[in-house]
């Protein structure tokens, strides 16, 4: 995980995690992720981790974190390059995570500037859906 004493900005070729709680936000049948996995819930900034510096079970750990927090099921996570974020009025900006606020996660982040209306959230949103990874299944 990146060292909580220094946070680095997100640089344009880093990858995000987006984790995956419904069964509505990816298609069964060829594992796409929908938009939806993209809207933020109730607000203008979209939780995600950061791969930079993190072992794939430190992933998989706040992907299960953040599930547990929700009170839901990891299906999986999605990864996207921060670049392919930065949509029209969207930036990637950390928001680490740090005691005494748990679940402890250095490597979060928010994708920021989502406009407050849920028509343009999704125009943004699918935009964003069109270049991510599909669903990878938790271990």
């Amino acid at each position: 995980m990146i060292d909580a004493n220094n946070i680095p900005p997100v640089a344009d070729h880093e990858l995000l995690a987006r984790f995956i709680t419904q069964s509505k936000q990816f298609r069964a049948s060829d594992q796409s992720v929908k938009p939806d996995l993209f809207i933020p819930f109730r607000l203008t900034e979209l939780s995600v981790t950061r791969h930079r510096e993190a072992s794939a079970l430190e992933l998989w750990k706040c992907g299960r974190d953040v599930a547990a927090l929700r009170e839901q099921t990891l299906y999986g996570r999605s990864d996207i390059l921060a670049l392919d974020c930065a949509v029209g009025p969207l930036s990637v900006v950390p928001d680490p995570i740090l005691p005494p606020d748990a679940p402890f996660n250095p490597n979060h982040a928010n994708i920021a500037g989502f406009p407050a209306a849920k028509d343009d959230q999704k125009a943004l949103a699918i935009k964003i859906a069109r270049k991510a990874s599909k669903r990878i299944a938790p271990p």
